[in-house]
């Protein structure tokens, strides 16, 4: 059975599906990456305007947009890398966005991947049921080519809008040209550029956005143990609270009282040189003739 184009090609999968079904049981199974950060849909097709639809439909970026108990979707990165995950298409299924389990693998020209590049998203997706039919595909390979040339000439591709939203085409050699500008990227709690838990402190300021040390941007809860500095309470009764409070150099300071604690510093004001007196930088001795004390003085080293 061979699928001559986009207005066929629906109604010849699901025949292959009604007549080869155990080709797609592995279906069920799969799972695609649980730390989604796309959302949205994708559209391939056309609507006459009484509801009817031609070609691929609607396709949902995760389970969350789409509903249903498995879980699925598409994790674009924050900066250049791969994409991963699957998105779900009501009419074709599941479509591979990362080569995890050999979908990818084989593709017509270029990365065997969906990447990410600047703000352009490159690379290949691949109808997943397409692919496990083999030979009863009806000569349909289900790529979906996310930048390239059109044959008039002109470029379509995918892109990274400043808002984090997506927008422009990928093709299809069976559903033409598919429509992303529906699609956005989730911003985590840890990189959304606010004050989620009212600490006076943002994203990689935010101890809360730590984990073992190491900031990480998709972390989505700044609630976390707090020290003291980063706590929504005022420690030293002074009336200025966590970020607000003069006395906190950054949310991991774990005290309120007093001038910042910088590392290496020993008497707590601020010049991480200092080892003695406020007056100097010179390890704590106050040249007499120096009628500018607080300037420091390089013959002590």
């Amino acid at each position: 059975m061979k699928c001559l184009s986009h207005t066929d090609i629906t109604a010849c999968i699901i025949g292959l599906l009604l007549v080869f079904p155990a080709l797609f049981s592995g279906i069920v199974s799969l799972r695609a990456d649980t730390s989604v950060v796309s959302s949205g849909w994708l559209w391939g097709g056309s609507d006459d305007g009484i509801g009817i639809n031609t070609g691929l439909g609607w396709v949902s970026m995760n389970n969350t947009t789409g509903g249903g108990a498995i879980s699925y979707g598409v994790s674009i990165p924050a900066d250049d890398g791969d994409l991963l995950g699957y998105a779900y298409s009501e009419n074709m299924g599941y479509i591979a966005f990362d080569n995890t389990a050999g979908y990818l693998s084989g593709c017509p020209s270029g990365i065997c991947a969906a990447y990410r590049v600047g703000n352009v998203i490159k690379g290949w997706a691949r109808f997943v049921e397409i692919v496990d039919a083999g030979g009863n595909a009806g000569g349909n390979e289900g790529w979906i080519q996310l930048s390239g040339t059109a044959q008039d000439g002109s470029s379509y591709g995918v892109a990274i809008n400043v808002d984090r939203t997506l927008s422009g085409y990928a093709w299809s050699d069976e559903f033409g040209f598919i429509d992303f500008s529906r699609v956005s990227m989730s911003v985590s709690v840890c990189s959304n550029n606010l004050d989620d838990d009212g600490d006076n402190w943002i994203d990689e300021e935010d101890p809360g956005c730590y984990t073992n040390g190491v900031y990480d941007p998709n972390d989505d809860d700044e609630n976390n143990t707090f020290p003291a500095c980063s706590d929504g309470e005022d420690n030293d009764e002074d009336g200025e609270t966590d970020g607000f409070d003069p006395g906190c150099l950054n949310g991991s300071d774990p005290d309120e009282t007093g001038e910042p604690i910088e590392p290496n510093d020993g008497d707590n004001t601020g010049d991480p040189n200092d080892n003695g007196d406020p007056n100097t930088g010179n390890g704590g001795t106050i040249d007499s003739s120096d009628d500018d004390p607080d300037e420091i003085d390089f013959s002590e080293f």
